[in-house]
């Protein structure tokens, strides 16, 4: 008792000590001042994770999705990660750091260390090996394929999935359902913590419950109310939060077509690329391109490749040495390996398990195509893509490599435990750790020095409600900028601070309409700025200046422009040496972000008709103020023929893929299939929440 409590130490400073050396130049330097990774996504997590800690610590949870970014949209929380549990369990760390960037890389350094301490411990669970059960940790924590993620803290977030199965395993084994209880509340700070993972982690254990109901068939009353009780404990807490998920679906027409999936699918040579500077990823990058993309490094090291080529052997050829012996291959077999003679050959239930899991994640992380190459299809991946619940929201299919890392984990440290000794083992741990610790990891520079730009406090100070909208829209992000040397755009990480509505944004999705304001002429860009009620406009000069490669505008163009053709509609508020503010006085106050659907506008609808098969409806705008649409229109056409309704067509107007913008005598189209209608004169009613918005009549022809 007392050795495996020393050894349980000895693997947490173990893992405490790798993590503090890998961030070392980041605790060489302010926590407050410098972030883990680049200056992108991180200032997206930073944003969340205040946004919900302020939220939580003024007990502010009224309309908690409706997060100040993307105005005039709600619900724009669910843009992207929620990061609910996260957020939770560092609400002591950001009390007593009274910063949220020293937070935020305190727990990505957590992340590492916990991730892999707790991996140990449910690889002893099986081994009962020290060192074995120290590689499953290294492989799980330290895999290039975390460090390619270091700016996605959600993805860094696998710290609670040993323990969901290290639970499940005690449920199965004891039939006690406080285990049960304990597995599904990990679930669910973990779903809390990255939504990709709740999709990515829910279908095995659902194999799981499959595979134990299979295996002891005596027990399953008790494993059947075992799994009843996940799933009400998961739901409970889950549903309400992921129900705005769907929500902005069918809202936004919100998911992840399947040719974005296939762009962040991994080719062959995935298993070959370190995206961090490691001894073995630069020796590679000699020979293999550099990824395209962070999300498809694969590689795994060369000692673990190779133990997993060897336990696929041996577990799918149960008559190869090491599992299943006939007679004569043991005997010759113990002249090579002397100590394989006393060891059980077959595999136990729980290694035939996280085989399955290895082998269906790897399929899986393919996404829709096998290696991107063309026709050769994954029909797991589209039978998940279409079938499974929240699937649709993943974008990067390569995500599922964490259970293969995962599981992979376990099969390598138990193979270990079984045909290797203890020095062996030590040399095996000391050449995967050179290959995945990498040999700098330089953290990002906060922005403005970690201060609070004047604007901003500014803006913090004034306590009424209004929404802003900061110039330019875009962002220069930090590979425009030559030697990294980037300000940037930074609107969504300080409206965190100052707690303005916000026009601009960066999150997972982007809202339809700040994506096409991006294409605006500038006299366009202020009329959508006062229809949508902007009250501020503000323009950051130092963005301008700085990066002038990225920017063609200058800010004299751009007070030229507002005092030649909006004089007395804007008036300049604030200015100092890096931002202008004007206030628009000529905005529409009684714009409403509920009332933005087609129907509650005044349009001319009528069909133009291209071939017996398929017409298009053109809706052309009458009104003077002018139309925003940002919901998804759900529109019905009713085919009547001597007053009888002979057919319904439903059609989706989604304002991602037409103008959400339209001045008076502006127009969209949309296809309408006229296949299955016979020939002869119809009337058409143009439907919407049974209100009739058009009628027009349409003449099929044989």
């Amino acid at each position: 008792m007392k050795k495996r409590f020393f050894e349980t130490i000895v693997s947490l400073l173990f893992f405490t000590s790798v993590t503090l050396f890998i961030f070392r130049q980041l605790l060489k330097v302010s926590l407050k001042r410098n972030v883990i990774a680049d200056l992108g996504d991180p200032l997206l997590n930073l944003y969340v994770l205040k946004h919900n800690i302020d939220r939580i610590l003024s007990l502010n949870f009224n309309q908690f999705f409706d997060a100040n970014i993307f105005y005039p949209y709600p619900l724009t929380l669910a843009f992207s990660e929620n990061l609910l549990s996260s957020s939770v369990i560092l609400i002591p760390i950001y009390l007593i750091s009274k910063s949220i960037v020293a937070t935020y890389n305190i727990f990505i350094i957590l992340n590492f260390i916990l991730s892999g301490f707790f991996m140990y411990l449910l690889s002893y669970r099986f081994t009962k090996n020290f060192i074995a059960s120290i590689i499953a940790g290294t492989v799980f924590s330290f895999a290039p394929f975390k460090f390619s993620h270091l700016s996605h803290i959600h993805i860094l977030t696998t710290m609670w999935i040993p323990l969901i199965f290290l639970f499940l395993h005690m449920f199965f084994e004891s039939k006690k359902y406080r285990f049960i209880i304990i597995s599904s509340l990990f679930l669910v700070v973990q779903s809390l913590g990255c939504g990709n993972y709740m999709v990515i982690i829910s279908p095995f254990i659902l194999i799981m419950f499959v595979f134990y109901f299979l295996k002891e068939r005596r027990a399953i009353k008790e494993y059947f109310l075992g799994f009843i009780i996940f799933l009400i404990i998961s739901g409970v807490f889950l549903i309400p939060v992921y129900y705005h998920y769907v929500l902005i679906e069918k809202l936004y027409g919100f998911k992840r077509e399947i040719e974005e999936c296939i762009y962040f699918s991994p080719n062959l040579l995935s298993f070959f690329t370190s995206w961090f500077e490691t001894f073995s990823g630069k020796l590679l990058r000699k020979f293999i391109p550099h990824p395209t993309t962070a999300e498809t490094t694969f590689y795994i090291g060369i000692i673990p490749l190779f133990s997993i080529l060897l336990i696929s052997l041996f577990t799918i050829k149960k008559n190869i040495i090491f599992f299943k012996f006939r007679k004569e291959s043991y005997e010759s077999a113990t002249l090579y390996f002397p100590y394989l003679e006393k060891r059980n050959f077959l595999p136990p239930h729980f290694f035939i398990f996280y085989f399955i899991v290895a082998f269906i994640s790897l399929i899986l992380a393919f996404g829709p195509l096998f290696f991107k190459i063309k026709n050769l299809y994954n029909p797991l991946y589209y039978l998940f893509y279409h079938f499974f619940p929240g699937a649709k929201g993943i974008r990067a299919p390569s995500r599922f490599f964490i259970m293969f890392l995962f599981a992979a984990s376990i099969l390598i440290s138990y193979f270990y435990s079984l045909y290797f000794r203890k020095r062996t083992l030590i040399i095996f741990g000391l050449i995967i750790l050179s290959e995945f610790v990498p040999i700098y990891n330089v953290p990002s520079k906060m922005p403005y020095r970690g201060e609070m730009p004047k604007v901003y406090e500014w803006l913090k100070r004034m306590e009424d409600k209004f929404a802003i909208m900061e110039l330019p829209l875009e962002d220069a992000r930090w590979w425009d900028i030559p030697y990294g040397l980037d300000k940037g755009f930074f609107y969504t990480y300080f409206s965190a601070y100052h707690n303005k509505r916000l026009f601009n944004g960066y999150s997972g999705y982007f809202s339809p309409l700040f994506r096409y304001s991006k294409s605006l002429e500038f006299k366009k860009l202020i009329e959508l700025a006062k229809t949508i009620n902007i009250r501020y406009l503000i323009i950051h000069k130092d963005i301008y200046r700085d990066n002038s490669h990225v920017f063609t505008d200058e800010p004299n163009n751009i007070i030229s422009l507002i005092e030649n053709n909006f004089k007395g509609e804007l008036v300049k508020v604030f200015e100092d040496d890096i931002a202008l503010v004007y206030e628009i006085l000529s905005r529409n106050v009684s714009f409403d972000p509920k009332s933005l659907y087609i129907k509650d506008y005044e349009f001319d609808i009528h069909f133009e008709k291209e071939d017996k098969r398929k017409g298009k409806l053109v809706f052309t705008y009458k009104g003077d103020i002018p139309c925003v649409l940002i919901y998804v229109n759900e529109i019905f056409l009713k085919f009547k023929s001597e007053g009888n309704l002979v057919a319904r067509r439903k059609i989706i107007i989604n304002p991602k893929e037409q103008s959400p913008f339209l001045l008076k005598g502006e127009k969209f189209e949309k296809v309408v299939k006229l296949g299955g209608l016979k020939a002869g004169e119809y009337l058409v009613e143009v439907e919407q929440d049974k209100k009739i918005i058009a009628k027009f009549k349409v003449i099929i022809e044989d």
